[in-house]
């Protein structure tokens, strides 16, 4: 009775610690290793110009929520996590939102898609190395928050399907959807347009396409047709 008395008088004590922490410095963590250069220190400090504390001030844990909850408001932070160590120090941690393709719509404004689906704004400071998607997108128009339309889960659809095969990565860096809503690849390798109309019954159209590209564009050559259309089942149909 004695021991578990003294380890809830500790657990009280620490609690009381964490809920009201002095502040001596500040560090900001962003994950930039992973190649993404979407957020700066200078981001986080404006974004929390009002919140932050002095040197010697005292923060408790709901104004560690608040930092947080205020960080997630950048459309690029994925996660958030605000903390005070033993000694004082005020440590940001921010972790980046991953582009997986960029959608540039007919006006030339564009947003990055991550792989849950979330669409978020480019930066004027940093461009990210993706496949972009053109065309007639038929989105909500707007350049924050979950995909919604028919035609932009469609396209995830496919753009993953893509990304998850290295020769399709490594073949393909652009798919532009034409004014009948026709989903149409172009190569990194070829003058030709390859044609798969929608995402349905997608893995046979690509298998077919590679079947194509080993047997047929190796004899041939990769500039031999103008449009390699696989949406008809069964079909690879080319046009010069």
């Amino acid at each position: 009775m004695l021991f578990t008395a003294m380890f809830m008088i500790l657990a009280i004590s620490a609690k009381m610690i964490r809920d009201k922490q002095v502040i001596m410095d500040m560090k900001i963590d962003i994950d930039h290793t992973t190649g993404n250069f979407f957020i700066t220190e200078q981001d986080v400090l404006q974004q929390l110009q009002d919140l932050l504390p002095d040197s010697g001030a005292v923060m408790h844990t709901e104004d560690l929520k608040e930092l947080e909850e205020n960080l997630r408001k950048i459309a690029q932070v994925k996660e958030s996590n605000v903390f005070v160590d033993n000694i004082g120090h005020l440590t940001i941690d921010v972790k980046q939102r991953k582009p997986v393709y960029r959608v540039i719509r007919p006006n030339m404004k564009s947003y990055y898609v991550d792989p849950s689906g979330y669409k978020f704004p480019v930066s004027g400071q940093y461009t990210a190395n993706v496949p972009v998607v053109t065309g007639f997108i038929a989105d909500n128009g707007a350049d924050t928050g979950y995909i919604v339309t028919e035609r932009s889960k469609e396209i995830k659809v496919v753009m993953d399907y893509l990304l998850e095969d290295p020769f399709l990565t490594a073949q393909f860096g652009q798919m532009d959807i034409s004014d009948k809503g026709e989903m149409e690849l172009m190569p990194r390798v070829g003058n030709h347009v390859v044609v798969i109309g929608n995402s349905q019954q997608l893995e046979d159209k690509m298998k077919r396409l590679k079947v194509f590209y080993k047997e047929g564009l190796t004899k041939t050559g990769w500039n031999a047709y103008k449009v390699i259309n696989v949406k008809y089942k069964n079909q690879v149909v080319c046009s010069k």
